[in-house]
């Protein structure tokens, strides 16, 4: 038998098989030299040599047995640049491709310099299975600039797979300071000379602060900064255009050349000193396909102007594995510094879906790797224009609210209106001067609102629809301020948090056509509650009323619009007054049970005193102390990952006044 290798090499190895015509077994070894191990990609002949005049027939032949096969199949960073001082998540995942078990340990890396935050650099997996999978996260830090390699290591009784991570680390990057309002197809989007300022003039005159694109070549922007617009450069077509950095007419793009990379040379000389310019324009919509190719384009104006933004806006979705794959290889391979995608929903007799599953999606992947996103949204009709066959209806002024707030509520950090110039855009549309009228209403309050959000530097931490749909997100997150609503009020709620860990609540009317007046309940006493005012961009203060079971507050909200509220600290019920108390010390079980990754652990305890809560594996060894202070009587919860663990049965321990109980709890992922 003969086989080659992926290092330009072959091998192979003989032996004896008996002619008796029965069916054997053999077992051999598909290499005999060590540089050749875990390097076979074919078996390139079989041949038996037979005795003059010997008659053989070969049925068939398989592979009965290969053995353990530990093997890295990613080993990767949430982010798609490696900032000098910031936690940066990873995760590794493990599985043994074999058909034999193993008992398989990984041991991380580190290199000089870097920091280990969370997670371990030794994992006893236990045996591990053909085709098993197990996961490990940690977070790590670089305090330096400068490229490091990490290394994971898979190590079994008679093999070791290593797997490297390369991150370069630095200290200079894109970062926004300004929450970004623009509309597709900016003014002369598509036109050439000549241009006129007043064109340009009814754009601002809209409260639009950026332009989406100019070309590098266009005197169109000196209008732009004769106003003190901002704006990116369209490097779109001096690269190759939608052949290379979109859809290729092939299924594979060509590959961009360092001759074709240069043409950004002096287009990043000459804007890289102007502070009007934000960023530069890529593509829009690209297939993966095209991904390499961005990639290229990032890596090389990130080298040469690393503080500008890199604009790169992709298709809408849905909550697909596909979409999300779709994300997060975009991401991994052109290391891009935002998010931005459309999905236009409103058309005529009816609303369109995945209006908030898309969205939901891009939240998601933005969280996750630490980003901004910017969400296109529905600004025109195409009845009486040149795309009437998209069927689109013109939005009113609750409409184009409801777009721009819904988003406010996830997080969105820009707001980008389809679209401005040209035969279907805004200016070109039989509506157009309805559709100006409502833009120019709603861009400021839009602006300023985002505006404080990005300022305080506000996370999001979760959404809640109170009436909500198929997919909807309906659960009130724990320990946030916003207990309950009126029944009748169809309302999101985005929770946020400021860097001091204060509460914020962005409360959405999701109907656009009728006003909406709703009464908040907390579970907490809110001793002061603020609602941002965008006309005044000033906070004022909201009267709350003081309950036994918390504190409540009324709101209107006009069609399709927002408030933002700070509630600040929140005050226990119980620091101001003996709620009911347990009658007993109760542990719970948790749930869910079995988990994958997370599960919640709850208690009461009849009495104030210290508690000791802690995990154990099957072999009692401790895995991890939740608890081990002092608490109050009372109700209590403990949320916990198991997602740095193996599979299996584990314990936890809740130890108080003399006192002990046990509970089991089983993780499968």
């Amino acid at each position: 038998v003969r086989w080659d290798l992926d290092v330009n090499d072959w091998g192979w190895n003989q032996f004896s098989i008996f002619g008796d015509s029965l069916f054997h077994e053999y077992t051999l070894p598909l290499y005999s030299n060590d540089k050749w191990h875990d390097n076979l990609i074919k078996i390139q002949s079989f041949v038996i040599h037979t005795p003059l005049n010997a008659k053989v027939e070969i049925d068939y032949f398989r592979i009965v047995h290969a053995g353990p096969i530990p093997e890295v199949t990613r080993f990767k960073a949430w982010r798609t640049i490696f900032k000098s001082g910031e936690a940066i998540p990873l995760l590794a995942t493990i599985k043994n491709s074999g058909d034999e078990a193993a008992s398989i340990r990984s041991e991380l890396v580190l290199p000089p310099g870097a920091t280990l935050l969370q997670g371990g650099t030794q994992m006893e997996h236990g045996e591990m299975y053909g085709d098993m999978l197990d996961s490990l996260e940690w977070h790590v830090r670089f305090d330096q600039t400068g490229d490091y390699d990490l290394a994971l290591n898979l190590i079994t009784e008679s093999d070791t797979v290593a797997s490297i991570l390369h991150m370069p680390v630095t200290g200079e990057y894109w970062e926004q300071d300004e929450f970004l309002l623009s509309a597709w197809s900016p003014p002369y989007a598509w036109y050439p000379p000549p241009y006129q300022q007043a064109v340009v003039d009814t754009y601002a005159n809209a409260h639009f602060d950026v332009a989406l694109w100019a070309r590098p070549e266009d005197d169109l922007t000196q209008l732009f900064e004769n106003i003190g617009m901002k704006y990116f450069i369209l490097v779109t077509n001096i690269l190759g255009g939608d052949e290379y950095l979109r859809e290729p007419s092939g299924d594979v793009a060509p590959e961009l050349t360092p001759e074709m990379l240069a043409r950004l040379d002096p287009i990043i000389e000459k804007y890289r000193d102007n502070p009007n310019v934000i960023g530069y324009h890529i593509c829009d919509e690209p297939y993966d396909v095209a991904f390499p190719n961005i990639g290229k384009v990032v890596r090389y104006i990130r080298e040469r102007d690393p503080k500008r933004l890199c604009f790169v806006n992709i298709w809408p979705g849905d909550s697909s594995p596909k979409y999300r794959t779709y994300i997060e290889n975009l991401l991994d391979e052109t290391s891009l510094e935002h998010l931005s995608y459309d999905r236009y929903v409103f058309f005529n007799n009816y609303d369109g879906g995945s209006f908030f599953s898309n969205m939901r999606v891009v939240r998601e992947y933005a969280l996750r790797y630490n980003l901004p996103f910017f969400n296109i949204i529905q600004a025109i009709g195409t009845n009486g224009t040149v795309e009437s066959r998209l069927n689109w209806r013109t939005p009113s002024e609750g409409v184009h609210r409801w777009q721009a707030y819904a988003s406010l509520a996830y997080g969105a950090r820009g707001l980008i209106w389809f679209h401005w110039h040209g035969n279907w855009g805004v200016t070109g549309n039989p509506d157009r001067e309805k559709i100006i009228a409502s833009l120019t209403k709603i861009n400021p309050g839009i602006k300023a609102l985002g505006q404080e959000m990005l300022e305080q530097n506000l996370r999001s931490i979760s959404t809640t629809h109170t009436i909500p749909k198929t997919g909807d997100e309906s659960d009130y997150p724990e320990d946030q301020t916003i207990t309950s609503v009126s029944p009748a009020a169809d309302l999101l709620l985005g929770f946020f948090k400021n860097e001091s860990d204060d509460d914020f609540v962005m409360i959405m009317n999701k109907n656009y056509t009728d006003s909406v007046t709703a009464t908040i309940y907390s579970g907490y006493y809110l001793p002061e509650l603020h609602v941002f005012e965008a006309d005044s961009m000033r906070w004022k203060s909201q009267k709350t009323t003081n309950e036994n079971l918390g504190s409540a507050f009324n709101v209107t909200i006009e069609p399709g619009g927002g408030k933002l509220f700070e509630t600040g600290k929140k005050v226990l019920v119980g620091v101001r007054q003996n709620a009911k108390m347990p009658a007993t010390t109760r542990l719970f079980q948790n749930h869910p049970n079995p988990f994958n990754p997370k599960t919640k652990i709850t208690y009461e305890l009849v009495n104030a005193g210290w508690v000791q809560l802690i995990v154990y594996d099957i072999l009692g060894r401790e895995v991890q102390m939740l608890a081990d202070e002092q608490q109050n009587a009372g109700k209590h919860s403990v949320n916990w990952s198991a997602s740095h663990l193996a599979n299996g049965l584990y314990f936890y321990r809740l130890r108080t006044g003399g006192n002990i109980f046990v509970r089991k709890m089983l993780y499968l992922r």
